[in-house]
């Protein structure tokens, strides 16, 4: 065979060869590659439904978010209406409360069945006709609360509420009597969340005591009030009382300086231009009725 011949044979071969090779390497990727295709189709139709999937959370993570707003603004709204409906409550507590006293430390059955009877008398016999009068003193009294050894508290609904406050004001300055040799306590009757709210400032009350600063609570809030250099002062919260006392007094105190500061009644009024009531009163802020000396019940 010539050369020439020869050549363009082997090179025609080796096209048709390489033809082969290449259609069958096709005809096998194609074949390897269905299953590869048929997953990427499963995929791109699962990926297309995570989209819309997603678009539809944002969306409605979107409406939670307004409706989350709302309800939190719905909730501040409440808890400043609750706040003021339990603050009105509470004062409309302690104002019927306001001509009641308690008595503490009576034996258990000493009423014989007529506990108004037996406490018109026991307040005639402790304070006599010059502070109760000779009139009706009592409309209704009762027993109240769990018993403690063999006492329970008694609390007793007067007629007229400026013979409460005098025996209110005598109590105070008796802190306590004698009656059949038991020794008894009187007090207003307060509600038992002022009370809580007092005794917070049990300590801050101790330590200007110490001082010869005079306070007390404008009856019948837990609202603490002491006059500061002829100013007076009124503290809803332990906390603030408490900062008042370490800017104000305390570093006066340290310093040596002797000054005392008085909260002194005078029909209800502070001395210092009688702009504030008594720093006890019963008829609240604003002097309707005339307050307790010092205020300490």
């Amino acid at each position: 065979m010539p050369p020439k011949l020869k050549k363009d044979f082997t090179s025609e071969m080796a096209s048709t060869i390489r033809d082969i090779i290449r259609e069958e390497l096709k005809a096998a990727l194609d074949t390897s590659l269905v299953p590869v295709n048929k997953c990427l189709e499963e995929l791109k139709i699962q990926l297309s439904t995570c989209s819309e999937k997603i678009e539809e959370l944002v969306r409605d993570g979107v409406e939670t978010d307004v409706r989350l707003s709302e309800l939190e603004r719905c909730q501040l709204k409440t808890a400043k209406e609750n706040k003021q409906l339990r603050s009105k409550i509470e004062q409309l507590e302690n104002q019927s409360r306001k001509f009641n006293i308690r008595n503490f430390g009576l034996p258990s059955g000493i009423e014989a069945g007529n506990r108004t009877a037996f406490t018109t008398k026991l307040l005639q016999d402790l304070f006599g006709e010059e502070i109760v009068g000779t009139g009706p003193l009592l409309s209704i009294a009762h027993r109240t609360g769990q018993a403690r050894k063999d006492s329970s508290c008694m609390i007793a609904r007067l007629y007229r509420f400026d013979i409460k406050r005098k025996i209110i004001k005598k109590a105070i300055e008796s802190c306590s009597f004698t009656y059949n040799g038991r020794k008894i306590r009187i007090q207003s009757d307060i509600s038992a969340e002022t009370l809580t709210l007092r005794a917070t400032f049990k300590e801050l009350k101790s330590e200007l005591y110490k001082r010869n600063i005079r306070c007390g609570f404008i009856h019948p809030t837990a609202t603490l009030i002491l006059t500061f250099r002829e100013e007076t002062h009124k503290f809803n919260t332990a906390k603030e009382a408490q900062d008042f006392f370490d800017r104000y007094i305390e570093p006066e105190d340290e310093e040596g300086e002797e000054e005392k500061y008085g909260a002194e009644e005078t029909d209800g009024e502070t001395e210092e231009g009688k702009e504030s009531s008594a720093v006890v009163q019963d008829g609240g802020e604003t002097g309707e009725d005339e307050g307790v000396k010092d205020g300490r019940e």
